[in-house]
């Protein structure tokens, strides 16, 4: 499989994810929009990273992830301060992904709708800000 047809797949898991975190909060079962926001934003991401360096970094963190998106634009000659004060303006709710995905599978936590609203507006970002990026380096 190319590296491009993986970046495709990727970007159709990670819409799904979505899809899916809303139906779950749709239903009221915010535990599991929680995860499902969480893995659609780090498929996201990972799509671009992919697609930006033709690898997959092995770190799993949002914020650490965005970081290394925000690396990569200034390598590529593109200013990051987009994605880098994104990540700075958005800390809690992206601690609160992160931590979603950790609670799965460790820790009993219980999430509100309020808690997925918010988390679902920054991912809804993510896939808009990892778009911009794309175009910028790509010009598509």
């Amino acid at each position: 499989m190319s590296s491009i047809d993986l970046v495709g797949m990727l970007r159709e898991r990670a819409e799904k994810f979505l899809r899916y975190a809303c139906l779950a909060r749709d239903n009221g079962d915010y535990d599991a929009a929680m995860f499902f926001a969480e893995q659609a934003a780090r498929l996201r991401i990972k799509a671009s990273l992919l697609r930006m360096l033709g690898f997959i970094p092995g770190t799993h963190g949002l914020r650490e992830l965005l970081s290394l998106v925000a690396r990569a634009l200034g390598d590529l000659g593109v200013n990051p301060s987009s994605v880098s004060s994104f990540a700075e303006n958005n800390r809690r709710a992206l601690s609160r992904l992160e931590e979603a995905y950790t609670a799965s599978r460790y820790l009993p936590s219980v999430y509100v709708k309020e808690d997925v609203e918010e988390s679902l507006a920054v991912v809804k970002r993510i896939f808009d800000l990892m778009d911009r990026a794309e175009r910028e380096v790509f010009g598509v």
